[in-house]
């Protein structure tokens, strides 16, 4: 029987999309520039300050992947280089660790070994959005791993005061709509959700349970629902996370592994 690790492990590379999302077609991002008076400004501001900076970045996560009827349980790894290299290793959960996959992802490309069935895929970059039908790239993926919020998409964001606490910053671009919903005490993000009124997707986070690294908060639950032609939902719980220690990327492909392009 052949373990089908690797749709699963994709949907974890996937999740990195979510504040980014835009729909096939190309979409210009400019720079926003946010009136410096507005409360928007001052809430993005808020959000930066407790942004986690990080030239290394290392984490341990247990994974539970839903596609349509289909369930895995699943550990990895997850290495970080800034602007460089992003490194996953999963492993079925039996009891003992036995590495099932490994996936080397560079600003440019996309390389994964499926261990299991002896298989290597050597893809661009751009075969993510062909698997989820949204773009992705290197920094978006860099910049969620870490917690981090991507800068909104226009120059007028909204905040909406919400009637149980906290608030909502909003963006609107072409067919699509985003969202972050912020805990007013401290400034952490609670949820993220993008609408694409077109093409009739959704997508929602929720981040919970942080814990300070490196005096910074941290989400280390994320739960994430995606629905489109089928629905996606990935339950994922971090630990043992370490910043700013240099790390190895190990990736050597065996002679016996089939090579999918």
């Amino acid at each position: 029987m052949k373990y089908p690790i690797l749709p699963a492990l994709l949907l974890l590379v996937f999740i990195t999309l979510l504040p980014a999302c835009s729909s096939a077609k190309k979409i210009t991002r400019t720079k926003t520039v946010v009136p410096e008076n507005s409360a928007a400004f001052a809430l993005v501001n808020k959000l930066i300050v407790n942004e986690l900076q990080a030239d290394w970045f290392n984490a341990k996560a247990q994974i539970e992947a839903t596609q349509g009827n289909q369930k895995q349980s699943f550990g990895a790894d997850i290495r970080l280089k800034k602007d460089s290299l992003l490194w996953m290793s999963a492993y079925a959960n039996l009891g003992i660790k036995i590495e099932v996959a490994r996936v080397l992802i560079t600003p440019d490309s996309i390389k994964m070994m499926d261990k299991f069935n002896k298989k290597y895929y050597v893809k661009s970059i751009r075969y993510l959005e062909t698997l989820v039908g949204y773009p992705l790239d290197f920094n978006t993926m860099q910049r969620i791993i870490l917690g981090n919020k991507l800068p909104a998409s226009s120059e007028t964001p909204q905040i909406t005061n919400l009637p149980e606490g906290g608030f909502c910053l909003s963006d609107q671009t072409d067919n699509l709509h985003y969202a972050v919903f912020v805990e007013p005490l401290n400034y952490t993000i609670t949820r993220l959700m993008v609408t694409d009124s077109i093409n009739h997707r959704n997508l929602s986070v929720d981040l919970s349970n942080y814990l300070p690294i490196s005096n910074k908060p941290f989400a280390h639950k994320r739960t994430v629902k995606m629905d489109a032609t089928d629905t996606y939902t990935a339950k994922i719980e971090m630990s043992k996370i370490k910043v700013n220690e240099p790390l190895e990327f190990p990736f050597s492909v065996g002679d016996n592994y089939e090579i999918i392009r």
